[in-house]
């Protein structure tokens, strides 16, 4: 019984805990982009389409952010959202996912045959985890006051189960189809989270060393089904890698390379890996516990040694870039990892073997009481004391904190009702006098000081779903690069991204010749001269780059006399060669203007009526993408890729009619046959391997 009460208090302990947190209110953190790809994929089903590719218009001039990313879960949630919104859906899933994450740590644990109180113990703990990374498996990794890693979070879940199956299948034999589809289904909704789900197959290989053979051929087995079930997520990611980009400005940050293995040891024999900020690290010293209990008793309990693996493999992955440095390129996704965040694994592992350790300590402390005839109802008491005054200091210090994040709330909440309104309305007002993009400044400058309360107002704008440079680092998109670089100083960099409204704070004037549109509260709203969408430009000699170094090499470019007087360089990208430049010498007056554009940025359709002096190119300023297809009077023509890093047509003197559109992949059935035919091959193996060995596939008790 007191396994099932364990559980309980753990899920009552987060429900009340984090209460606040399915209130709605403007966000400060990755929720924005969450909520805002929820709401996308929602209008997507509204039109009878599923969302599995398309144009994502919001950040970096867009992307086709939907199959660089793991978007199962905003996918599952768009159904809910065409209920109950993109905001409540959002702010519910996290509550209810975030308060339940006991139950799949539950589950997980007796999936590798581990007993029904250590299994309680280890969901006992799981709401206790706190890590001077603060990237991990706890609280702040998600709510409102931190950091909004949602897509997380549905790893967090499928992780366990994905573990659990998989040493099923590994190491008994069994149940391989629901592994397999337990580790797709965690690289389809966190693909970081997924390749520790797929680690963990070499790792249980190990493990069983005796059987070899056997181990290795459902570890292979289990690991292509997984593949083949993942790969409507992975091939077209793979496919597509190069014109993903590697943001250089993360590069040599803990952020990106993690922390190196003297201070992530240091973390961990301090208590500041699982109970930072605390006086007393007890489930720190529970898990080191449980890894001495894993080497004790290898010889007759496997499971602890496989939770050890994966453990300490979590670990040195968490390690990062400065210990092990070029080796990490043999994951297949190293140049995008961020290390840190490898710390999900050890959370993962260590709050395992932390429950292994409790309930091993409560029994022997029991068996020792008995030997010197002390009533039997004593040592029961005595123990069940000590445990729940091990627990109050990691209880109390993350009630502390999750109050805390209540009150933000509550303060925001109050200014999105005053303050916050005139801001959303000045957004309003903006969108009534049609398509451009925003600016209130650039999060690595005195954008992320520019609030409503606690939130950036370029978080609002995201929230709000309006196409806005200044918020980087969210998407793949390749002209992420270029914009943190923009010069808010230089008004040819506003008709370059077409930035056409700028929402600014009382205090602080347009930084270029802006008109004054108007004024609600602390915030003013102005109009900056832009040529639109598109613009008619001629092409010079080009500019060669890839994904890592664009922004570097586009940055000569943008800052000169090229870009004001509209001679753009082709792009000689990633061995693709360049377009031949329509201007060769020199020539007088603008090569065309754009009549009239009509553009749909959330279905990556634009078009426009140009008039066109000479022989130059149709520039639309959206991120190129091999993707885009384009129509020049009704006619297909080749789309080029523009300085800095847009998508532009040739065309010929004369007035034409421009039609750029987004195509999506058409590939995905073929790919999701090929994950059904794995699975169902898998259930008939495992149904003839049961068959044969005359077991069943229960849980064990």
């Amino acid at each position: 019984m007191w396994p099932s009460l364990c559980v309980g208090a753990a899920v009552i302990f987060n429900l009340v805990a984090l209460r606040a947190e399915q209130l709605p209110a403007q966000n400060l953190n990755d929720a924005d982009v969450h909520i805002l790809m929820i709401r996308w994929a929602a209008t997507q089903l509204r039109k009878g389409r599923l969302p599995l590719d398309g144009w994502f218009p919001y950040f970096g001039a867009g992307s086709p952010h939907f199959h660089r990313y793991q978007s199962l879960a905003h996918i599952t949630s768009a159904f809910f959202a065409l209920i109950f919104g993109a905001d409540r859906t959002y702010t519910w899933s996290l509550y209810i996912l975030l308060s339940f994450w006991p139950v799949a740590v539950y589950f997980g644990v007796r999936l590798f045959g581990r007993s029904r109180a250590e299994a309680g113990a280890s969901a006992l703990l799981a709401p206790l985890i706190a890590s001077a990374a603060q990237v991990g498996y706890e609280h702040i990794a998600y709510v409102w006051q931190g950091f909004g890693v949602w897509s997380q979070l549905w790893g967090m879940w499928a992780l366990p189960i994905a573990w659990g199956l998989a040493w099923q299948a590994v190491h008994e034999g069994r149940r391989r189809a629901w592994a397999a589809l337990a580790i797709a289904v965690t690289i389809s909704v966190h693909l970081q989270t997924g390749e520790l789900a797929l680690l963990a197959l070499p790792a249980f290989v190990l493990v069983d060393i005796e059987r070899f053979r056997s181990a290795i051929r459902r570890a292979f087995t289990v690991g292509v089904g997984a593949l083949l079930l993942g790969s409507w997520i992975l091939l077209p990611k793979f496919l597509d890698a190069k014109w993903q980009t590697g943001a250089d400005s993360a590069a040599g940050s803990i952020a990106a390379d993690s922390y190196g293995a003297k201070r992530v040891l240091k973390f961990l024999f301090t208590g500041r890996l699982f109970d930072d900020m605390r006086s007393i690290p007890v489930l720190t010293v529970l898990v080191l516990i449980g890894l001495v209990l894993a080497v004790v008793y290898v010889r007759r309990d496997r499971a602890p040694l496989a939770l050890s693996v994966l453990f300490l493999g979590s670990l040195f992955l968490f390690f990062g870039r400065p210990t092990w440095g070029k080796l990490l390129s043999l994951l297949p996704s190293a140049g995008e990892t961020p290390f840190h965040r490898y710390v999900i694994g050890v959370h993962m592992a260590g709050v395992m073997l932390a429950g292994v350790a409790g309930v091993w300590i409560v029994r022997t402390g029991i068996e020792a009481a008995r030997r010197f005839s002390v009533p039997d109802w004593a040592p029961a008491a005595a123990m069940s004391a000590l445990c729940v005054l091990a627990l109050v200091p990691g209880a109390t210090e993350r009630w502390t904190f999750d109050t805390a994040g209540r009150n933000y709330i509550a303060e925001q909440r109050t200014s999105d009702a005053t303050d916050g309104r005139n801001a959303i309305e000045l957004i309003r007002i903006a969108r009534s006098l049609g398509p451009g993009r925003f600016y209130a400044g650039l999060i690595s400058s005195w954008g992320a000081k520019f609030r409503d309360a606690y939130v950036p107002i370029f978080n609002i704008l995201a929230q709000q779903g309006e196409d806005a440079i200044g918020f980087t680092l969210r998407t793949a998109s390749l002209t992420d690069n270029v914009e943190r670089r923009f010069d808010e100083t230089n008004l040819d960099e506003y008709d370059l991204f077409d930035v056409k409204y700028l929402l600014l704070p009382a205090t602080r004037k347009p930084p270029v010749p802006a008109k004054l549109i108007a004024s609600r509260g602390s915030y003013r709203l102005y109009h900056v001269a832009t040529t639109g969408y598109f613009e008619v430009v001629d092409t010079v000699g080009p500019i060669t780059a890839d994904r890592t170094d664009i922004g570097q090499q586009t940055a000569g470019f943008v800052g000169s006399v090229l870009l004001p007087e509209r001679r753009f360089p082709t792009m000689a990208y990633a061995g693709v060669p360049p377009a031949p430049a329509t201007l060769v010498g020199t020539a007088s007056g603008l090569p065309g203007v754009v009549d009239r554009e009509r553009v749909d940025p959330v279905d990556g359709s634009f078009s426009a009526d140009v008039t066109v002096a000479r022989r130059s190119v149709a520039l639309l300023k959206s991120t190129f993408d091999p993707r885009w297809r384009v129509l020049v009077d009704g006619k297909p023509a080749k789309t080029e890729m523009i300085a800095p890093t847009f998508v532009g047509v040739v065309v010929a003197p004369g007035r034409h009619h421009i039609h750029f559109s987004y195509r999506a992949i058409g590939y995905y059935p073929l790919l999701f046959a090929l994950g059904l035919g794995a699975f169902l091959l898998l259930m008939w193996a495992d149904r003839r391997t049961g068959q044969r060995a005359g077991v069943g596939v229960g849980v064990p008790r």
